[in-house]
Parts: structure tokens; C-alpha cells; sequence
């Protein structure tokens, strides 16, 4: 399947999983949005 600007995968993109980004994404998800967090990888974690 391939998303167009008119047709995304999400509604919302949460940049960051901290105290806020984590209950905004849950907030959002609740109401219906498709929502995607995106966390930067840990240091010395597998990136494959």
C-alpha cells in the first residue's frame, strides 16, 4: 500500500517518548487519530 500526502499511514507523528510525548500519543489515540512515536535509538542499541 502506498500513502499520498491526501491518503497518510497517521494522522499524528509524536517526536520523543518522554512524559509528555507518551500521554500525548496515548491522549490522541483515544480520540481516534492514528498516531506514530518516534524515539531516537539508545546508545549501543542494535540498529539492524
Amino acid at each position: 500500500m502506498t500513502e499520498t500526502l491526501t491518503d497518510p499511514a497517521y494522522d499524528v507523528l509524536v517526536i520523543g517518548s518522554g512524559e509528555a510525548g507518551k500521554y500525548l500519543a496515548w491522549a490522541l489515540a483515544g480520540e481516534g487519530y492514528r498516531t506514530a512515536v518516534v524515539e531516537r535509538p539508545q546508545k549501543g542499541a542494535d540498529s539492524r
